[in-house]
């Protein structure tokens, strides 16, 4: 088959759920079937080069900017007059369509991939050729989760006007797809309640060539370990609820664990963290903050607990949690 991906971010490298899913997906199919990118991102040779080392018969035929600045918030407006999600904008570009329309004039695609909600938008432009979406979540649904967290302010708002916008999208556009990809029944359910001629697949998340495949080093409770304990926990500081059980964890759990386990150390890969919660964790013993790292599958192996607030279902939450039990932790 010959395969177009539009995606919203270069799969390369796999530091993040989203390019982690894709990296795999092409690296699964690119050997049997001709697997086309087009993303959104920043023009890095040097980086499509590594990716071509690993993906040799991915073609990447664009990666074009994200739009910022006055043409996003020109864009938005404009969204929103024709009452299509706020965050279509960052994604929308005249450009991009027009890479699309160039694409299937020069490739008879047997399928069109559309990753996230964000990408969906470009379905108009190829009705005839068979389609795939993989938003993951039923997208509105995930922003009623969050927005329930969240205290009154433009950032609720912001949220609640998404959600009804995000659930008209979805109503409207989704049966239109050949097949739509979910993580999770109740994402299915949901959708199908919205409209039960949308044709939905719930495809369970894995963890790559790492699920089902014990981490070595100690694995039974009752044997001393030869190292120093590690916990760790991965999370984006811009959802509350994700953020403020972390800090609360560190500032009134954390102490009894390193009373217990002097050795014990607690690694937060995070990003968005903000400077008065850094200056904590940069000040208590033990505790170790990154904000990258090259192999996170590798990164999370060495984990002997991982450590997932989920104090009323933040985004992502099951992602972790299936990582971990993936690595056998």
């Amino acid at each position: 088959m010959k395969i177009l991906f539009l995606l919203p971010d270069f799969p390369f490298p796999a530091s993040t759920g989203g390019r982690l899913k894709v990296f795999n997906l092409l690296k699964h199919m690119s050997p049997m079937h001709q697997c086309d990118i087009l993303c959104f991102g920043k023009p890095d040779k040097t980086l499509e080069e590594s990716f071509q080392l690993q993906m040799p018969k991915v073609n990447v035929i664009g990666v074009l900017p994200l739009k910022t600045g006055f043409g996003k918030w020109f864009i938005f407006v404009a969204n929103f007059a024709r009452l299509l999600p706020p965050s279509f904008a960052m994604f929308s570009s005249h450009e991009y369509r027009n890479a699309i329309r160039q694409a299937c004039a020069s490739c008879t695609y047997d399928v069109i991939h559309y990753d996230i909600i964000n990408m969906a938008q470009y379905a108009y432009i190829c009705e005839h050729v068979a389609s795939v979406h993989s938003p993951n979540d039923a997208t509105s649904l995930v922003y009623m989760r969050v927005t329930k967290d969240l205290v009154w302010g433009l950032k609720k708002l912001y949220y609640l006007v998404s959600i009804i916008l995000l659930r008209r999208f979805e109503k409207k556009n989704y049966h239109s797809f050949t097949k739509v990809h979910v993580v999770s029944l109740p994402d299915a359910r949901y959708l199908l309640g919205l409209d039960s001629n949308i044709d939905v697949t719930v495809i369970p998340i894995s963890s790559g060539q790492v699920n089902g495949e014990a981490r070595s080093g100690n694995s039974h409770p009752d044997i001393v370990p030869t190292r120093s304990l590690r916990v760790i926990c991965t999370a984006s500081f811009e959802n509350h609820a994700i953020a403020d059980p972390i800090y609360d964890f560190v500032q009134t759990f954390w102490p009894r664990v390193r009373g217990a386990f002097s050795d014990v150390e607690f690694v937060i890969l995070g990003k968005n963290i903000p400077d008065t919660m850094l200056l904590v964790f940069q000040n208590t013993p033990g505790v170790k903050v990154l904000t990258w790292v090259d192999d996170y599958s590798a990164f999370l192996s060495t984990a002997d607990v991982v450590l997932v607030p989920d104090r009323v279902g933040p985004n992502g939450a099951k992602t972790r949690t299936l990582e971990a039990m993936g690595l056998k932790l």
